[in-house]
This record gives structure tokens, sequence and C-alpha cells, in this order.
């Protein structure tokens, strides 16, 4: 029934051609929806920008993703030392994140795809785009896209901050910008550790950053290494679990008219020890590498926008545990939009990849919308994505878990309504989605006495609603709401006798609010508060805040994070910790 009430909306906007009086312009918009920017709005999307940035808890990327309501970060521990991310009830394989545009993707497993060679002085704002994606980047989009924006030198500026907390928290950076005649340069270095909140919790954690470019290149280098207890992140028997990572990531890009061309570059390294006490005793490395270019072509054929463009990319891993495989994909996309009478809108995508093990795969997207007025817009999107196995899901083998060599791709065929309203400098945006995936892929067992097993389970079904305000009020009162956002999710699927390990795992409902108190003394308090309940599970709220005050070009901030105390899992058996109170300060000349 709603299949067909997708198909009598698209009916209705592609014939039912009716003149208005009043002319509507599209504004390009910041967001990374559509590689045509005039239709960009007619996907949900969510942003955080800089100035936004700048109010919030300055602690990591991946805990700034738990702002946005469309979005489930499931923390092991804090301060970005493991993290998945989920959008729409998606899991930690099923989702996209681009570094400036640039495809970020660990090909080991999904766990490693929030390790970000980022600090928090190199993001001008956070995009998420909701819904899925794989038209436009390729495999793994079936939940939606994160892309962090990198932040351009404007003006020559050193930065410098630090913040110390409970749990002998210490934090320390810097990033230099310096907008040159010829090319523009920017660097950063940013330094955390922690004793941890309980026993194999502690964790240290370095970040490089450098970006060279003007207005025809841009070159990026950045590196990650972070070390940390990892208790029962992984399994309850052994609390005494450690892992070591090292990211390093480069991209350059190239744009000659409306030509682009760019490659990249990703190493991820990886050491796990079951049991930090006992070196060498069941101590897993992995190594992968990942190298991938695109060329991009613009054109304007009268009144309608076209982009096509060429993508590859190649991954290969060097595993104590998964052995050595590599793997190539190639692909074709074109994308193209027109704007019918200034008031219907039409904007369709296409992509073909072959991959090298699976053989070519379709991807195609369309998405329509009616402007009912200047600030009503009525839109929707039908299309289908896809991923394929990590090598993990493929070749892993313990006593616990195995993986499975003739895993198959999983697709995911989604469409949504929505209605965006634009009152003042207010907006409001509702939306209904509806995603079906077929050879699903999850680890299942038929009880807990055997190991986990990685298969295609056949089709699930997810369905939802989403509702975001943001509030600009002309004048600041006393105290004032922000933001506030729900989502709500469910999923169905054949009853089958077994244990799902992620996939059947997803929140049902998400509520965010934040809001704003105006201090005394040029004090601002910024206020956020979230309701979280997965299924067949108890919800829980967490309540944090934060304090800022400028005194010329000083930043002072004091923020408290579960300041209720509240105990909770965002996943297995790994307790977050209680309230945590945090102070620190940022200069800048």
């Amino acid at each position: 029934m709603y299949f067909l009430s997708f198909l009598f909306f698209t009916f209705c906007l592609l014939f039912n051609f009716i003149s208005f009086a009043q002319d509507i312009i599209l504004e390009p918009v910041i967001v990374t929806p559509s590689c045509l920017s005039n239709f960009g709005e007619l996907r949900p999307k969510d942003v955080i920008t800089l100035e936004e940035i700048k109010s919030l808890p300055p602690y990591s990327l991946p805990e700034l993703l738990q702002y946005f309501p469309s979005v489930d970060i499931r923390r092991r521990g804090v301060l970005g030392m493991q993290a998945d991310l989920s959008i729409r009830g998606s899991n930690f394989e099923e989702n996209l994140v681009l570094l400036d545009g640039t495809p970020f993707y660990n090909p080991q497993t999904g766990h490693h795809t929030m390790d970000l060679p980022l600090t928090i002085f190199d993001i001008e704002r956070i995009e998420v785009l909701r819904g899925n994606s794989s038209s436009l980047y390729g495999q793994g989009g079936l939940g939606g896209v994160v892309n962090f924006v990198i932040k351009k030198p404007e003006e020559k500026r050193f930065i410098y901050q630090t913040y110390y907390g409970e749990y002998k928290f210490l934090s320390q950076g810097f990033s230099f910008e310096y907008p040159g005649k010829e090319f523009s340069s920017k660097f950063s270095y940013e330094y955390k550790k922690s004793s941890g909140y309980k026993p194999e919790t502690d964790f240290i954690q370095r970040n490089f950053f450098t970006n060279l470019g003007n207005e025809r290149f841009d070159f990026i280098f950045s590196f990650l290494d972070k070390d940390f207890g990892a208790d029962s992140f992984y399994s309850n028997l052994f609390p005494q679990e450690e892992e070591h990572i090292q990211t390093q990531f480069g991209s350059f890009r190239l744009k000659e008219n409306e030509n682009t061309f760019s490659l990249y570059y990703h190493r991820h390294w990886d050491k796990f020890l079951l049991d930090r006490t006992r070196p060498g005793w069941n101590e897993n490395t992995h190594t992968s590498y990942v190298y991938g270019g695109q060329f991009l072509r613009e054109a304007d054929l009268e009144d309608i926008d076209i982009i096509w463009g060429l993508d590859f990319s190649y991954d290969k891993i060097t595993s104590t545990k998964l052995n050595k495989h590599r793997r190539n994909r190639s692909a074709f996309f074109i994308e193209w939009g027109k704007i019918f009478r200034e008031r219907y809108i039409f904007n369709l995508g296409l992509r073909n990849d072959y991959y090298s093990d699976w053989g070519g795969e379709f991807s195609p997207v369309l998405n329509l919308g009616y402007l009912i007025n200047p600030n009503l817009k009525l839109r929707s999107s039908l299309g289908r994505a896809l991923r394929i196995p990590s090598y993990t899901e493929l070749y892993y083998k313990d006593p616990g878990n195995i993986g499975n060599p003739n895993l198959l791709p999983e697709y995911a065929f989604s469409w949504e309504i929505g209605l965006d309203k634009k009152m003042g400098e207010n907006f409001l945006d509702f939306t209904f989605f509806e995603r079906k995936t077929r050879n699903t892929i999850d680890w299942i067992r038929e009880n807990s006495q055997e190991p986990w097993r990685a298969e295609n389970i056949g089709e699930i079904f997810f369905k939802g609603i989403e509702l975001n305000y943001k509030f600009s009020p002309k004048e600041k009162n006393y105290f004032f709401l922000k933001s506030f956002g729900y989502t709500y999710l469910e999923s169905e699927r054949k009853e089958e006798v077994f244990l799902s390990k992620y996939v059947l795992d997803h929140l049902q409902h998400q509520f965010i609010l934040n809001f704003c108190n105006l201090l005394p003394f040029g004090f601002i308090q910024i206020w956020n508060l979230s309701y979280k309940e997965r299924v067949k599970e108890s919800g829980y709220f967490i309540l944090g805040t934060c304090v800022t005050k400028k005194i010329s070009n000083i930043d002072i901030f004091l923020s408290g994070t579960n300041l209720t105390n509240t105990n909770y899992r965002e996943i297995g058996g790994v307790d977050m910790p209680g309230r945590w109170i945090i102070f620190g300060f940022r200069f800048s000349f």
C-alpha cells in the first residue's frame, strides 16, 4: 500500500503541471545528498555547523554525532576510542563515511569506520544524509552517509586548547592556519589520555592533520595513533582486552573547469590482545589498504544539469587471523536533474559497479520534489543500495565466531516521503521511510552454546518516522529552545529460530532536545537531553551540559556528561561512565 502511494505521488509530480503566479527560486545548498547542488534539498539531511560545534563539549568527532536524532552512535568506551555508526537502524557495516567528500571505509570491519584521523580543529561542519546513497558513493550506503567537511583557512590564525577532567583526563591541541596568495595551509595536532573510568578503560590518542590547497587543487594527509584498554569490548569472558590502532589517510583533488580528478589512500593497522597481561597470547594483527580515484565531469544542456563520472578502488588485507586477500571495483555513474515550471523538481541518479568477486551491481535512485510555496516543500525518494561483505565476515574464525566465504552482497530497496517547512529562521522537517533489506548479513546462532556464524539471513523490513525542528529566535530570551528531534523505527522479519548479534538490536525510540540558557556576565549554557530505547530493552535518559564564556580571544568552558549518573550500556556488556566533569580553555590569535 505504501509503495502504491509513492507511485501515485510520483505520477502527480510528473504529469500534474499547473501554472502558479508566484515564482520560486531554489537556493544551492551546502550539503552532499546530490552531486548537483540545486537538487540536494530533495533528500533529508542534518547539519552541525562550525558555530554549533564551538558551543558543544569538544570531546571527539564520533560523540558529536550523538546530536543527530537519526544517528545511533554505539560506543565501547568514550572520547572516540571505539564507536559503531548506525543510521535509520542500519548496522555498523551499512553506512558510508566521507572525509571532505572522499570515501573513508575499512574493508576489514565496520567497527573501524569511526577511527577518524581528524582533530576537532579541522571541521567546518558535519553533514548527515539520511537514506540510501549507493548511487552517489558506491557500496555501503544503506542507512545513510556522514560527511566531515574540512575547514579551509580564511585568515592567519593560531589556536591552542587544553582541558582537564576526572579520571586523570588530559587533552591538548593546536592548529595553525595560513591563507597564502598561491595556496593555503593548515596544520593541526591533538593529544588525549586518561586512566579510564573503570579498570582496563585507559587510553592515549594522538592525531595529526595537514591540508594544502587553493581553488584549483587540494591535498590532505592525516594520521591517527591510539592505544586503549578494551574491557569486554568483544567478549565478556576477557575483561583485560587491549587494542592498538594506527590510521593514515591521504587525498589529492584537482579541478580544471568542469572536470574534477581525485585520488585517495587509506591504511589501517590494528593489533588486538585478548588478554593484555599475557602478551603474544591470542594476539591478532591486521593491516588493510584502500586505494581509489574518481573522475567527475559537469555539463549543462540548456535547462538540464548533468554530472557523470568514473570511479575505481582497490583494497587488500594482510592479517594473522584473516590471511591475505584483495579485490577491486570499477564504476560508472551519471546524475541529472531538471526543474519544471519553477515548482516541480526531478532528479535521477544511475550507477553501475563491477566487483572482482561478485560481478556487476546496479544502484539507481529517483528523487522528486514539489514546491507548494516558497517555504513549504514536498519531497520523495526511491532507490536501491547494496553493500559487499567485509573481510571479517568472510574469513574470520575463532572458537566463538566463524566467518563465511560464501556470503553474498546484501541489497536494500527503500522509499520515503517527507515535508520541509521554513518559518523565518526556523526549520521543520518530517519524513516517513521504509527499507527492505535482502540477503541481510548478520552473525547468528541457535543457542548460547554455539559460536556466532556469519550468514545471509534473508529479508528484514524497516519502517520509521523522523521529526526534526531547528529554532533560531530573533530575540534570545533568558531560556530558549535550540532544537529537538524524534526518530521512531520498527523492524520485521520472518520468524526464525536464531539469535541475532547485530541486525535486530537497533533503537526504536530516540528523542533529543537541545536548549540554551543565557546566564549573567556573558556566560552561555547549552543543555542536551536525550532519551533512547532499544528493541526489547528499557529506555533511559541522559542529561549533559556545557557552560562557556568568551573573554577577548579566550574561550573557557565547563562541561558535564551523564549528570544524573544513569546506568546504561550502548552495546554488549560495556558499561558506560557515570557523571564526568571536564574543564578547559581555548585561545586564538
